[in-house]
């Protein structure tokens, strides 16, 4: 029997009757690994970053169906972090970024495992500040034929990654770089992408003087674009998408932060026609990427930080 959720009374539902199962990679894959980051999720593939005892990241790409995992590392670099996959015939594409030795930031890549090659996402510095330009950080990617887009940051310090920066579309049929901050925000992320049709679904956060808030719009029309404030939370942010049915039409997850309160609390929404249903709270943890319902992230079950995986339950319309 699939399990509901009950109404809240800040407008949200608790899940209940689920739980998250630990997904971590393993020391005979990733020797020396103390913990496991799980960054991103599309069909069979989930990507995650590995930190090492040494300190090192590395990337790492877990099959659904074979049960395998495989390192990924930006050739030459001192660390690697992974994130979005997308799968594509006889293999897929990843994003993420990579640091080289005496590196103060990070520059951003894509992988493709069919041609084995890794090329680098830099932004230009006509488009950074000189003192951070170093700062491309790849979130993810979508293929339309044999081009591909990928979203993500530039110029975010690595402090503070969700509340500074500018967000970024890089286009492989053109090799070019453009920024796609909502407009009037002070700052903005891009972490997701979907493209149906026409329509290319953005998701992330941004910041104004209202408030830091978490958003999905269409980057081409320019019309369709969906706020949405946790009820009464500091800051709200989208950290994934997936689609479900047509434009407009999208699972996504997020996390949330309430007032004078540090922890994470990660939260699992449909949005139908470009309207907001009522969201899932998964816990006190990140929710970091979605596929369908499958969602994961990253927890502490009492004895450190785990990743996770779990399945949110299907809901009726609000």
């Amino acid at each position: 029997m699939t399990p509901t959720a009950p109404s809240s009374s800040d407008g949200a539902l608790r899940a209940r009757s689920f739980g998250v199962t630990p997904f971590n990679a393993p020391t005979s894959a990733f020797p020396g690994a103390v913990s496991t980051e799980p960054t991103g999720i599309r069909g069979q593939y989930i990507t995650a970053t590995v930190t090492l005892n040494t300190g090192a990241t590395l990337g790492g790409l877990y099959n659904r169906n074979s049960k395998t995992w495989v390192q990924i590392a930006y050739p030459g670099a001192q660390s690697t972090a992974a994130y979005g996959p997308k799968p594509i015939k006889g293999g897929y594409l990843i994003v993420g970024s990579f640091k080289n030795a005496g590196q103060k930031g990070d520059d951003g890549f894509v992988f493709n495992s069919v041609t084995k090659q890794y090329k680098s996402i830099i932004v230009p510095p006509i488009l950074c500040d000189p003192q951070s330009c170093n700062y491309t950080i790849a979130h993810s990617v979508y293929t339309v034929g044999k081009r591909y887009l990928v979203v993500g940051n530039y110029d975010a310090g690595t402090k503070a990654p969700t509340i500074a920066g500018h967000a970024f579309l890089f286009d492989s049929s053109r090799k070019a770089i453009s920024t796609i901050d909502v407009k009037n925000a002070v700052s903005t992320t891009a972490y997701g992408i979907w493209i149906d049709g026409k329509t290319v679904a953005v998701a992330g956060g941004y910041a104004d003087k209202k408030g830091r808030h978490a958003y999905v719009r269409d980057i081409v029309g320019g019309n369709d674009f969906l706020t949405y404030d946790y009820p009464k939370a500091a800051l709200t942010h989208f950290e994934g998408i997936t689609g479900a049915g047509g434009p407009g039409n999208y699972n996504v997850v997020g996390d949330y932060t309430k007032p004078r309160d540090k922890a994470v609390y990660g939260f699992y929404m449909q949005i139908r026609n470009w309207i907001a249903w009522p969201p899932i709270v998964i816990g006190k943890l990140s929710a970091n990427s979605v596929s369908v319902r499958d969602v994961i992230g990253v927890y502490n079950p009492g004895s450190g930080i785990s990743g996770y995986i779990t399945m949110l339950p299907v809901q009726d319309p609000p």
